[in-house]
């Protein structure tokens, strides 16, 4: 039989270096604090990116809803109504918008509300160019969105 001594100690320990506690409790607690932020960046980052396909995928589609009648869209009547009443559009863009409003309900109702109104002059000399009113644009985001 074979004796064989070991070198080790008989289970005792020696003492940390003061403060080696502490510095230990405190990298592991960096550490949790660090994976905590990346978690939370990740379901942040994650989160936003899902709500902006979201608003984007519904834009798209109230877009791709939209009726074009006449070769003219819904959006683009809307903001040429005024003009239109007002006789301010050349020929082809008058007989666009008269057909458009003859097939389409939704922007033919809109122009009968119109013209129950009196005509507002500011509203008439609006160019048939320029950006409608933020009104007509609500109305005509709304407009897409029912059908």
């Amino acid at each position: 039989m074979s004796t064989e001594t070991h070198d080790h100690d008989d289970g005792a320990w020696e003492p940390c270096p003061a403060g080696e506690l502490q510095r230990l409790v405190g990298r592991l607690a960096d550490e949790r604090r660090h994976r905590r932020m990346v978690t939370i960046s990740q379901w942040t980052a994650g989160t936003t990116l899902a709500v902006l396909l979201l608003v984007a995928g519904s834009f798209v589609i109230s877009r791709s809803s939209e009726n074009t009648f006449g070769g003219i869209a819904c959006s683009e009547v809307a903001t040429q109504l005024a003009a239109y009443r007002a006789e301010e559009l050349d020929a082809e863009r008058t007989e666009q918008i008269g057909v458009h409003l003859k097939k389409c309900s939704m922007c033919g109702a809109e122009y009968d509300e119109m013209n129950s109104k009196p005509v507002d002059p500011a509203e008439a000399k609006r160019a048939p160019g320029r950006r409608a009113p933020l009104p007509a644009l609500v109305a005509t985001f709304f407009h897409a969105g029912r059908r």
